[in-house]
């Protein structure tokens, strides 16, 4: 506008000179006239450009408004390289105001370095004239910040440079993200390297009843990673699929493998777990272990199942193999504890045969007439052989022990019967060594407990032995009590010599003593204390020492107390039979003194014994007994024997025979006598197991056979007197008569002490245990009628129930053999067979009536 006005009146001003000048007063008027006219064109032209600018301004405020709108950071530059535009992300990014930027150079902005790398960069875009992405790090406000530069080139319609265009992205967020999911995947790679796992994937579309034996499953790609190919033996440009999968497992997998995956499929979800051997390259066979997860989903834009199969693999291979040498070498380590037990077993019987020939003959010798010197000299003789007898013990019960072969029962017991009886044992020593043995029983102890009087006997035997034999002056004192917190203490005391209290830590080790003097002086092999833990250990208690030198020790048990009442029903414990067993040097349980040895004269016994000593000492022990014999040097002349006199009518009182034999041995003839039994009917013939094998749970092996006792050799005589009047005692009331070998029946009164253990439970009163009896026959009569009903009607159910019961009855009277066929009826694993076992155990049971009422009925007759 300014300009325009200029113009006019410069051009007005012209106009009036030239009419004055030539005199032309027209001019003058004609020059008012043309600055009329220039001066509405002016005024039009100035407004003209006014609208043009408020047009440009508003376009220049919508450009700046969509360049603000541009998320990332904007900026233009002019052919100067000087920043001409820029967002405000720019300068929110930057931290940096548009006034302090625009018309600026890198260099004032950014500073020289860099400077340099963006002229660089705008160099090189101006001579290539292509847009590039560049990548830099740049410092805002302390902070490295990392960006991507997208510029592009400007040029004018002649080709001219006018500038370039950028745009600044920060991406500094997703290269941490980047970096954070590199890391983590470089982590699971290397936990899936150390731990030897390849991880695969595939994905298959199906139609919607199609197999994964169809073509579609099959030839589908699998994404297997390095270390799948290197297992499977697959190169790492091979392509993979499940059918080059299958080919490549062992032919016996291949199966089993498949169906699972056929199964999981069906369930059109689940996991899948497998382990299969493949053969890789070469023929190598390895072992995998896949784990998979699957998943199915329908694809609306196309037809059929899209199959997801993801999974781990992992070589197992030597993972197998070593667990393989592991069992190898368990089977080797086993091999060797049983060749340790059988060695044991064997140097047991080698030691214990010579041993029972040296203590048999040492005690015949002993009951004939000696001088004083010979006397004593055979007693030391016998004490140095019952050592080695207590060694010998010690050895074997530990390595049973260390094997695991030793089963604590559980069966009533009297403790106070207990005690009495281990602490009569030892009345003769310390009456030799003129000191004192006391002991009690707390009243606060039930009269019957549940526990191992076997176990329990040879804890306290070592206790106290070990107490007596330390003291020399003073007294061993022993006491059951009930703890405050209901549990059974066992305290063992003395006033001998006394324990390093230091040394009591290493006490119940095996073969360690506290002093080695005290081994020199006292003897023993270390075993005895270590054998009394592990036993006590055994019946989940403890056991440990206070001691201190000079005054004496005070050893304590401490064992969980189970009440045993007759009420609850059947007697607690193991369900197989309870059998006399008795290893040589031990004497039976508490109510031993109840047994009443019944007459024997011109009972005949049949020795079964391979070895010359052992038949000669075994002889002479039966004939002091006042038992007659016949000798059998092996189980086949024995059995020969047997026939011999059932034909001739005659029979033996009880077969007396050693396990171990040439030919035939004791297992084989018990088992040919109970067939013939069973098949010929008859009485029973009491069996008695000799053998020195005292480790490998012998008792048991015998008892199963259907033996009636077990003796371990060397025998005492009383054991032997013992077993025999057991077995004699039970054999008399099967018939009320043992045949005697001159073929008449020597009567033999059925002893009113039959049922020891209702007689003890009952205070020895004979009128209860008659009327028990009495019930019991009673009641078992109408079972019994019960059972033959059962048996006729095929109700194996009602068959079973009463066998269990009848079998409890039974137990209560000890009656083992009756007991033990119940309990196979009452556990039989078929129908077929509880009818088959069935009669077995009628005949049994009417034995057991039958002796029931024998007993009942000479109690009654028993005056008073």
């Amino acid at each position: 506008m300014l300009d325009g006005g200029i113009f006019a009146t410069l051009l007005t001003c012209l106009l009036g000179v030239a009419s004055y000048l030539f005199g032309r007063p027209s001019a003058i008027e004609l020059s008012w006239q043309w600055v009329a006219l220039m001066s509405i064109g002016i005024i039009a032209l100035a407004v003209l450009r006014f609208t043009s600018s408020l047009r440009a301004q508003r376009r220049s405020d919508t450009l700046n408004a969509i360049l603000d709108a541009v998320p990332h950071a904007l900026f233009v530059k002019d052919a100067q390289f000087r920043y001409k535009a820029l967002n405000s992300e720019f300068e929110r990014v930057f931290c940096i105001d548009s006034e302090r930027v625009v018309g600026r150079s890198d260099r004032e902005i950014f500073g020289p370095d860099l400077s340099r790398r963006f002229g660089a960069q705008d160099r090189e875009l101006m001579g290539s004239g292509v847009a590039s992405t560049y990548d830099d790090e740049i410092a805002v406000d302390g902070v490295l910040h990392n960006f991507q530069s997208r510029k592009q080139p400007i040029f004018d319609r002649r080709g001219r440079f006018q500038g370039l265009v950028g745009v600044a992205i920060d991406v500094t967020p997703e290269l941490r993200i980047r970096r954070e999911l590199e890391q983590s995947r470089a982590d699971l790679e290397l936990a899936l390297s150390i731990g030897g796992l390849g991880v695969w994937r595939s994905v298959a579309r199906l139609c919607r009843r199609a197999r994964l034996s169809d073509p579609a499953f099959l030839d589908a790609p699998i994404r297997a990673d390095r270390r799948i190919r290197e297992i499977c033996g697959f190169s790492d440009d091979e392509p993979v699929t499940y059918r080059q999968v299958f080919m490549r497992i062992h032919p016996q997998d291949r199966e089993r493998v498949a169906a699972r995956l056929e199964e999981v499929y069906r369930q059109r979800r689940g996991s899948y777990r497998k382990q299969f051997r493949v053969l890789a390259r070469e023929g190598v066979e390895r072992t995998l272990e896949v784990r998979g997860s699957l998943s199915m989903r329908s694809d609306p834009a196309a037809p059929g199942t899209v199959i997801s199969f993801i999974g781990i693999v992992k070589d197992i291979t030597d993972e197998e193999a070593l667990k393989a040498s592991l069992v190898t070498k368990a089977e080797e380590a086993r091999s060797a504890v049983d060749a340790k037990a059988h060695f044991l077993a064997m140097m047991s019987h080698e030691v214990r045969t010579p041993l029972n020939g040296v203590l048999g003959m040492i005690d015949l010798v002993l009951d004939t007439p000696l001088d004083d010197d010979q006397r004593t000299m055979l007693m030391r003789c016998r004490e140095s052989s019952v050592s080695l007898l207590t060694i010998i013990n010690d050895i074997l019960d530990f390595s049973k022990i260390e094997a695991r072969m030793l089963d604590i029962e559980s069966r009533p017991l009297s403790l106070a019967s207990l005690v009495e009886d281990v602490c009569a044992t030892f009345a003769a020593e310390t009456a030799r060594k003129a000191i004192g043995l006391d002991f009690h029983v707390d009243a606060a102890i039930p009269q019957f407990v549940v526990g191992d009087a076997v176990r329990l006997r040879q804890v306290l035997t070592n206790l106290i032995g070990n107490a007596v034999k330390f003291t020399a002056n003073g007294e061993v004192r022993v006491e059951a009590l009930r703890s405050a917190q209901g549990e059974l203490e066992f305290a063992v005391q003395d006033t001998g010599i006394g324990i390093d209290p230091r040394a009591t830590q290493t006490l119940f080790e095996p073969f360690r003593q506290a002093d080695i003097a005290t081994t020199r002086r006292f003897g023993g092999t270390g075993l005895g204390l270590t054998i009394v833990r592990q036993l006590v250990e055994l019946m989940q208690g403890s056991v440990r020492c206070e001691s201190a030198l000079g005054v004496g020790s005070r050893f304590i048990v401490t064992l969980p107390l189970r009440p045993w009442v007759p009420s609850v029903g059947s007697m607690p414990g193991r369900s197989a039979p309870h059998r006399l067993a008795i290893d040589a040097g031990q004497q039976p349980m508490g109510a031993g003194a109840l047994r009443v040895p019944p007459t024997v004269q011109g009972w005949r016994v049949l020795l079964a014994e391979d070895h010359p000593i052992n038949r000669e000492v075994l002889t002479r022990q039966l004939r002091k007994l006042g038992y007659a014999s016949d000798c059998a040097e092996d189980g086949q002349q024995a059995w020969e024997m047997l026939e011999a006199a059932s034909a001739l009518g005659a029979g033996y009182a009880v077969l007396l025979t050693d396990c171990h034999m040439p030919r035939m041995d004791g297992y084989e003839l018990t088992r040919r006598v109970r067939e013939r039994e069973a098949l010929r009917g008859g009485l029973r013939l009491p069996i008695v197991a000799l053998t020195a094998n005292a480790l490998l749970g012998e008792a048991e092996r015998c008892l199963a056979l259907g033996m009636d006792a077990y003796l371990s050799k060397p025998l005492q005589l009383e054991d032997l007197s013992e077993a025999l009047s057991k077995v004699l005692q039970t054999g008399a009331g099967e018939g009320g008569a043992i045949q005697a070998s001159s073929g008449g029946a020597v009567g033999a009164p059925v002893s009113p002490l039959r049922y020891a253990r209702l007689m003890q439970l009952c205070d020895g009163d004979e009128a209860k245990v008659r009327k028990l009896v009495r019930v019991f026959v009673t009641a078992s009569e109408e079972d019994m009628r019960a059972m033959d009903r059962a048996a006729a009607a095929f109700d194996h159910v009602a068959l079973r129930q009463l066998a269990h019961r009848l079998r409890s009855a039974c137990h209560q009277l000890d009656e083992d053999a009756a007991v033990r066929a119940l309990q196979a009826v009452e556990h039989s694993d078929s129908d077929p067979q509880t009818l088959a076992l069935y009669p077995n155990a009628r005949g049994e049971l009417v034995s057991v009536l039958r002796r029931a009422t024998a007993f009942a009925s000479v109690a009654a007759n028993t005056p008073a």
